[in-house]
């Protein structure tokens, strides 16, 4: 029987095969390698024109998961999980460039494996880079709150590297504050969550209004916001700035329904350099006034 490929073993060595494969797709597409544990290994020449990076200055976590609103560790080990059982996994991954540019990256993850789950190396095939017009409409699609149109959770992990990088250049701090609404459960199971809906999406339109809020308000979930501050001895005005845009009642199909926020922030580099970390006291900051009478900020104390 005739193989089915046009080159035969007796024509070409199993090495010289090897090579013709590595140089195909060396000029072809854009490659990354990475051992186990996410250092990356090697960058094909495609792949550092266009990024400018060698692979000591990446990280396979520098590498956002499009589809998922996970931190990004955790958005890898739930890709390669994946990737592990199914041979492989394609979808969109976004690189922020050496230039600063963002990057919105068709990409085919090849984990290579030992038995049924060790994994000894991931292959990254780049297919394609989205034009322009087509990373615009992504980033809108992908990076906003379905209901209010602020950016959402991946769009707080994709930017907030340059916000700290800019706390480190001015030698400032960053607060980073952790917002609820109180009794918004009760709002949900008084009045329904369409009317749930209506008071989110009201709380969202009075808190663009502040001036201080462009680009730094991010809806995490749900009931829950993160706000980012630049910090000096504090951020009590702007805080209470916050708190004031539910002083009055938010106008609903139901009839005026009265909020109150809680508050909770942590401080970088004071608390920690960490991000998760720094969301991780926020949060517990907020759970504490929360606890205390609601309608309050407290900050985090270690």
């Amino acid at each position: 029987m005739p193989s089915p490929f046009p080159i035969k073993n007796s024509q070409v060595s199993n090495k010289k095969f090897i090579n013709m494969i590595k140089e195909r797709l060396n000029s072809s597409f854009i490659l990354a390698m990475a051992d186990s544990e996410g250092t990356i290994l090697e960058l094909n020449e495609n792949f550092q024109n266009i990024f400018g990076y060698e692979p000591s200055e990446l990280h396979l976590s520098d590498f956002q998961v499009l589809e998922s609103d996970l931190p990004t560790k955790a958005a890898w080990n739930e890709l390669l999980d994946r990737a592990s059982h199914e041979g492989q996994w394609n979808g969109l991954l976004i690189l922020q460039a050496k230039s600063e540019e963002f990057l919105w990256l068709q990409a085919t993850v090849i984990p290579f494996t030992e038995g049924a789950d060790t994994i000894t190396g991931i292959l990254i095939i780049f297919n394609d880079i989205t034009s322009r017009d087509e990373r615009d409409t992504w980033r809108q699609i992908a990076c906003r709150h379905d209901l209010t149109n602020l950016p959402n959770r991946r769009s707080f992990y994709l930017t907030i590297a340059s916000y700290l990088q800019k706390a480190d250049q001015l030698k400032t701090k960053l607060a980073i504050l952790y917002v609820d609404l109180d009794q918004f459960k009760h709002i949900n199971d008084t009045y329904g969550h369409m009317t749930g809906d209506e008071v989110l999406k009201g709380l969202a339109h009075r808190f663009k209004e502040l001036s201080f809020m462009q680009d730094r308000i991010f809806h995490f979930s749900g009931d829950e916001f993160i706000i980012l501050l630049d910090y000096l001895d504090d951020c009590t005005d702007q805080i209470e700035a916050v708190q004031a845009v539910c002083d009055e009642p938010f106008q609903t199909k139901k009839g005026n329904i009265q909020v109150h926020l809680s508050i909770g922030a942590s401080v970088y580099p004071a608390h920690s350099s960490d991000i998760s970390m720094l969301l991780e006291y926020a949060d517990s900051a907020m759970f504490l006034a929360k606890q205390q009478s609601g309608s309050s900020f407290k900050l985090y104390t270690s």
